[in-house]
């Protein structure tokens, strides 16, 4: 049988273009990739970033989401170093969460834990909005970051900041009256999502087809694909996928949907004027 290994590790993220001093944002699902020799569950993930780091180095960035769903769900409040992130997002975030010198950035639904040199810069208290001008995922994508996906399906969290610059119709944003708060002191009394409309059955195409990003992007040169025992590792600069993905939203701006919203006219959004026969 064939272990995973911190050395095995190392080596995969260096044949998928990890160097030194790139910035990461990772997404994982590491019980799929395969089986380590007797190591304890937190031993496990210790040597999943050991290995990471070891090969971004001082100057590298670590990053993954950090999500609280339960704030949108519930109306919990945010306490971003005291609220744990939700268990869909995996067990790695939670380790990383962990770590004494961990940051988390502010937006509740699009939270990012960081370590590294750029983790203040990336978590900065600065904009309440999911996807805003110096948001956490704006930030990564100004830094050039490197997206991950290890053990999972791809990932599209990056999609939905293309999106809001680009301008798509069928997305808003949206007030949560529900405050973020530090170690319970108050940072903002509400934030700002950027949600879909839900009387429209808006679908993403990779919600129902699996195999969506294999017949549009992943056959892109600038995606690197390699298989790692049970598993395999996407990587992409985020300024690569942005690229893409603006030029086809440009193109159509409905490329990410299953099929164009029919809206209905004089109705948010189709309630401007329309043509007069």
């Amino acid at each position: 049988m064939q272990y995973v290994t911190k050395q095995g590790l190392k080596d995969m993220l260096k044949i998928s273009s990890i160097e030194s001093g790139d910035t990461l944002i990772i997404h994982s699902d590491i019980t799929s990739i395969g089986r380590t020799n007797h190591l304890s569950l937190r031993e496990t993930l210790n040597m999943y970033y050991e290995a990471i780091m070891e090969v971004i180095g001082d100057e590298g960035t670590l990053c993954v989401p950090a999500f609280f769903y339960e704030y949108a769900r519930n109306g919990i409040p945010f306490d971003i170093s005291l609220s744990p992130i939700s268990k869909e997002v995996g067990l790695f975030p939670k380790f990383i969460q962990s770590l004494p010198n961990s940051k988390r950035s502010c937006n509740p639904l699009t939270s990012v834990c960081a370590v590294g040199k750029n983790a203040d810069y990336i978590c900065e208290y600065v904009n309440r909005h999911a996807y805003g001008e110096n948001s956490a995922f704006d930030r990564l994508y100004k830094v050039n970051a490197k997206l991950i996906s290890i053990g999972n399906n791809l990932a599209f969290t990056i999609c939905h900041l293309c999106e809001f610059q680009v301008g798509v119709p069928y997305l808003y944003n949206k007030i949560y009256n529900v405050p973020i708060l530090d170690n319970g002191k108050i940072i903002f009394e509400y934030s700002i999502g950027y949600v879909r409309y839900l009387e429209y059955d808006i679908k993403y195409s990779w919600q129902i087809n699996k195999s969506w990003s294999e017949k549009t992007w992943l056959k892109e040169k600038f995606v690197n694909r390699h298989k790692y025992i049970n598993s395999e590792i996407y990587v992409v600069k985020v300024s690569d996928i942005f690229a893409y993905f603006k030029e086809q939203l440009y193109k159509n701006p409905y490329f990410f949907l299953t099929n164009k919203p029919n809206f209905i006219h004089g109705q948010i959004p189709n309630d401007g004027p329309v043509l007069k026969k």
